[in-house]
């Protein structure tokens, strides 16, 4: 007989977390709101979606964790892969709402400081509009 989980009585073998992700654009900024396990099984798809974002010519994301529960090694490493794709084509990845797992995962790895955070969706937004805002040419007095 299978197994069960404390839940209901679902067979442990059907037992899924399921990573989602939603996108939605933000004053030229796409913003990628993630929910669920960030771990071996789903980072594949993270990596597609938002590699595919970027071979389509966004330059400017913001990865929302606030919706993220468990972040493994293998998560970091997708979002640190990522990391390095936008540096390659001169664009800015920011990350923000990292729930307390998520930022543990990040504390334990050393690797948030490779990273532009903020705390909230709107400051992030924020951050890479003001970023990628011309800088008037400064005028000297004569």
């Amino acid at each position: 007989m299978p197994s069960s989980s404390a839940t209901g009585g679902t067979p442990a073998s059907r037992l899924v977390w399921p990573l989602t992700i939603a996108r939605s654009d933000h004053e030229g900024v796409a913003v990628f709101v993630v929910s669920g396990r960030l771990g071996t099984l789903s980072s594949g798809e993270f990596i597609e979606t938002l590699a595919g974002a970027v071979a389509a010519g966004e330059h400017r994301i913001v990865v929302d964790l606030s919706g993220v529960d468990y972040l493994s090694s293998a998560g970091l490493l997708a979002l640190h892969a990522l990391l390095g794709r936008f540096v390659a084509v001169g664009g800015e990845l920011a990350l923000c709402g990292l729930t307390v797992p998520v930022r543990t995962s990040f504390d334990l790895s050393g690797l948030l400081p490779d990273f532009i955070e903020e705390p909230s969706r709107e400051l992030a937004v924020s951050r890479l509009v003001e970023a990628a805002a011309p800088v008037a040419p400064r005028r000297t007095a004569r």
